[in-house]
């Protein structure tokens, strides 16, 4: 998260992001990205959300500009966002709780239908929220994700969170270098693209059973 309370996508922080089943957390080749801060989250049974004090994730380049808030561009027609991997319906789709899945992302520049990409300053990144649009940890997730490049890795998917409260959502994020679309336009200047949003589908939705119902050995009064 930066100074303007936005979600920082992982894609930003460095150019490989591994979460392992240890929830520990690796970053390689670290991009710049000053005055950030994240924390911890764990959330207990789907109910409870725990989390640590916020850290501080501070690196500076050779000089640092003033941040100035950018949201991904739905209107400029001219790079479209897509993704492989999903089914018609947009969605992850996996037959049980605990499969793998991966991802690809490719923007395209529509006139020329050339690729970007992940090299020359274009940045590919990740951001997931739930459907009410706070923040998800991606813990809740799966029990890993890995992004490398433009390609995101899920290891060990979780029980979507909408089977017990609220569902979840993602979609990739794009950071192209101005001049690579415009060159009017100033060399420090960036533009950047989303794709539409997608969901995660588990074909064997895990149950939970009411405990009334659970039978009791034993046997009827009066036998």
């Amino acid at each position: 998260m930066n100074d303007y309370e936005e979600i920082v996508p992982i894609g930003k922080l460095a150019s490989i992001v591994q979460l392992n089943a240890d929830n520990e957390l690796q970053l390689t080749n670290l991009y710049e990205n000053p005055n950030s801060r994240g924390r911890c989250m764990i959330t207990l049974d789907q109910k409870v959300t725990l989390s640590s004090p916020y850290f501080k994730y501070h690196v500076i380049g050779d000089s640092v500009s003033p941040h100035i808030p950018i949201s991904p561009s739905y209107s400029d027609k001219r790079v479209r966002v897509e993704i492989s991997g999903l089914n018609e319906q947009n969605q992850i789709s996996v037959t049980r709780v605990g499969d793998d899945a991966t991802l690809r992302c490719q923007a395209i520049v529509v006139d020329t239908s050339s690729p970007l990409y992940p090299t020359h300053g274009i940045r590919y990144g990740w951001e997931w929220r739930y459907t009410d649009e706070d923040p998800v940890s991606t813990s809740n997730i799966a029990v890993s994700l890995e992004t490398n490049g433009d390609r995101l890795g899920l290891r060990g998917i979780r029980p979507p969170p909408g089977t017990k409260g609220r569902n979840v959502k993602g979609r990739c994020i794009v950071h192209v270098p101005a001049q690579q679309i415009d060159p009017s336009l100033s060399v420090s200047d960036e533009l950047v693209y989303g794709s539409d949003f997608f969901s995660i589908d588990v074909a064997r939705k895990p149950t939970t059973i009411d405990p009334q119902l659970i039978p009791i050995p034993g046997r009827e009064s009066g036998e």
